[in-house]
């Protein structure tokens, strides 16, 4: 089957994470070669005896294996050095960088962000770990982040590739259609590590459940909390680093991140022009950078490609009254 793939990775800034460039590439990279890998061959997410979880989860798995792999790789060909070492970084933090009591240290070096995208006629799925955000917009008008949120990012604070539990902290979220052509949506929150001893304080297992492989299904079942609900079918996903979404403030942060998303979408279908909608982003991106969070800033996305006249009309109504609104609050200023 046609599909697309997107990747975005942001590395981490701090002075401890400092070829964090290197260890972005090779996630957005690998992370696309992976998921490739894996559709290429007989994937099938909607018919397969296998649940949807546990492809993904499995494809999570398998990416993450390969950044590290990548990542092991690179440094045998280029170890550190004395002088690459941040300055500020004091001097137990060095340390373990060149010592042998920390012997996976290093992968701190290379600490990064990543999200994942993918689009089929049938189906889609996307997997996100750190800050930034991922924007669907749907066949019915709506705009949601549909991979759940993890709390644990905020302000500078990010979960990171380089984390010691790294795969559980990923969050995904998927879609198929059904046999009366509506998508079931599902969003899998990261994993919250539940243990047999809290299921049991908390009556999550029954006193039927006996075997061992009951056990741990069920465990892993209730440490990963899943929503699930009847969308329209996605016409388009948007990522971006948490430059993007810095640039705004806290109070506008998602509407304002939303009407950008649309605004793309309305670029890429209403001017016809590939050239032109790229030129827009493109300007956009620069303008973040320039003046507003002044951070790096990665974006990426997934378009259908037919066109859709009657949500192209809707969103376009949106973008109007949204210009009017800030015309209307600038005047007031």
């Amino acid at each position: 089957d046609d599909f697309s793939i997107i990747a975005v990775s942001d590395g981490h800034g701090s002075s401890k994470h400092f070829r964090s460039d290197v260890g972005s590439k090779l996630a957005a990279q690998g992370s696309i070669e992976e998921v490739r890998k894996v559709i290429e061959n007989d994937f099938d997410l909607v018919n397969s005896k296998e649940n949807p979880r546990k492809i993904i989860e499995n494809l999570i798995e398998n990416v993450y294996k390969r950044w590290k792999n990548d990542i092991s790789n690179y440094m045998t060909e280029n170890p550190f050095i004395k002088e690459e070492i941040p300055k500020d970084l004091d001097e137990d933090t060095k340390e373990k960088f060149f010592g042998t009591d920390y012997p996976y240290y290093y992968i701190s070096a290379y600490g990064a962000t990543l999200m994942v995208g993918v689009m089929a006629e049938d189906y889609y799925f996307a997997f996100h770990i750190g800050d930034g955000k991922a924007v669907f917009l749907y066949e019915d008008g709506k705009i949601e982040q549909s991979i759940p949120w993890d709390e644990a990012c905020y302000i500078n604070v990010t979960t990171s590739l380089s984390d010691t539990n790294a795969v559980d902290n990923f969050r995904y979220c998927y879609g198929y259609k059904t046999d009366d052509e509506r998508f079931v949506e599902v969003g899998v929150e990261k994993n919250t590590k539940i243990t047999k001893k809290q299921c049991e304080s908390d009556n999550l297992l029954s006193n039927e459940i006996q075997s061992k492989e009951a056990i741990e299904d069920t465990l892993e079942y209730k440490s990963r909390k899943k929503t699930e609900c009847i969308k329209a079918r996605v016409m388009a996903i948007f990522m971006g680093s948490d430059g993007v979404d810095d640039t705004y403030r806290v109070g506008d942060n998602e509407e304002s991140l939303m009407n950008l998303y649309r605004d793309f979408y309305l670029a890429l279908m209403r001017k016809g022009h590939m050239d032109e909608a790229k030129k827009l982003i493109e300007q956009s991106a620069d303008k973040f950078a320039e003046s507003g969070s002044q951070d790096d800033v990665s974006m990426a996305g997934l378009v259908r490609v037919e066109k859709n006249d009657e949500l192209i009309d809707y969103f376009y109504n949106q973008h109007l009254e949204a210009r009017k609104a800030k015309e209307l609050e600038k005047k007031k200023e």
